[in-house]
């Protein structure tokens, strides 16, 4: 994380990269301060600059999983699908269990109408202990565009009761009311 990554003190960074031993130690951590520093900048340069600096660690500690979850919120950031989906198959080859990159994965498949694989990705992301709204979300949305609307009815009633200011989840249930004819339900929704 670049809380810890701030932790160590730039003499001792120094001291790394000039022994020889150690270069390779002190460029991981030079690159994670870097791409913690440009990652607090606001704009699609900076993401990018702290998407490559912690690639770069990646490349130098492979076994970092933790760096790839960091790439691929800056992919989602950036909006760059293609490289997001790389990124969190890459994550899940590691981690299966990895709930961000099955809500990125299932969300990409969930755009692309892909809804059999939308659904397994999404399953994972929120079959753990405190799944994201977003995820749950788009859960109930592919159940509902797979047609088991009863299903995609209570996961949206659910995410709407406990995050009643989530906003796409209220649409989502709203547009699974006015599916099953139930107008009613929906415009109390946006009342």
């Amino acid at each position: 994380s670049c809380l810890l990554v701030r932790a160590i003190p730039v003499a001792r960074l120094v001291q790394m990269a000039k022994s020889a031993s150690d270069r390779r130690g002190a460029q991981y951590y030079l690159s994670l301060l870097q791409g913690c520093s440009f990652r607090e900048q606001e704009g699609a340069d900076a993401a990018r600059k702290a998407r490559a600096a912690f690639l770069q660690a990646a490349a130098i500690r492979p076994d970092t999983v933790g760096l790839l979850d960091l790439v691929l919120s800056l992919d989602v950031r950036l909006r760059e699908e293609g490289a997001a989906e790389l990124h969190a198959i890459n994550i899940l080859r590691r981690r299966r269990d990895s709930a961000f990159a099955n809500y990125v994965l299932g969300s990409i498949r969930l755009g692309r109408g892909q809804y059999g694989d939308a659904l397994v990705y999404l399953e994972a992301a929120v079959s753990g202990a405190k799944p994201t709204a977003a995820a749950r979300n788009n859960y109930a949305e592919v159940l509902a565009r797979l047609g088991r609307v009863a299903e995609a009815e209570q996961v949206a009633r659910k995410l709407a009761r406990e995050v009643p200011d989530f906003v796409p989840g209220l649409s989502t249930l709203a547009g699974i009311l006015l599916r099953n004819g139930r107008a009613g339900g929906a415009e109390r929704l946006v009342e």
